[in-house]
């Protein structure tokens, strides 16, 4: 796509990086300089490895700075939400955007998404080992009724809170 058009969703990988942009384009950022980009991967489409937040991050990591824009990686982070939230319809958190912008060698992060508060923990795994596996079982969160799941759980949320009031998030 080109940064002269209209930047609208056409239901594709591109969908992504047209919403960062959108993003941060709307809070007045001057996105001038483009780039040819070819992206291979492969990891198995759906497979929930957050291979869309992960995309987000990439080009809001190079348009940041072929740009010159002075954006935190925080501020990536939370482009890379808006896009997917306001542009491609998903109404995630922003747990896999955190964890791919804001990662630390040998450590874990402990993250209040609801504040954005986090803290980083050492984590030594000596000889243990995190495994990632393929199951074949194809996930699209953008079709299925994760959406719908959000909502239910905004209003359990306020059902919670007419019995207690301190309660502010699940």
């Amino acid at each position: 796509f080109s940064l002269s058009e209209d930047l609208v969703k056409t239901n594709v990988w591109a969908d992504y990086v047209k919403g960062v942009i959108s993003e941060m384009k709307k809070d007045g950022h001057k996105i001038e300089k483009g780039f040819n980009a070819n992206i291979y991967g492969n990891l198995p489409n759906g497979a929930s490895l957050s291979s869309s937040a992960s995309l987000e991050l990439l080009f809001a990591e190079i348009i940041r700075e072929i740009n010159d824009l002075e954006l935190s990686d925080l501020d990536l982070v939370k482009y890379s939400q808006r896009a997917e939230n306001n542009f491609v319809g998903l109404h995630c958190g922003i747990m896999d955007q955190f964890a791919i912008g804001m990662s630390k060698e040998n450590h874990a992060i402990l993250l209040d998404c609801a504040t954005l508060k986090y803290d980083y923990a050492p984590l030594e795994l000596g000889d243990n080992v995190i495994l990632i596996m393929n199951t074949n079982k194809r996930r699209d969160l953008v079709t299925s009724k994760y959406n719908e799941r959000c909502e239910e759980c905004a209003k359990g949320l306020e059902l919670i809170k007419t019995n207690y009031k301190d309660v502010t998030h699940l």
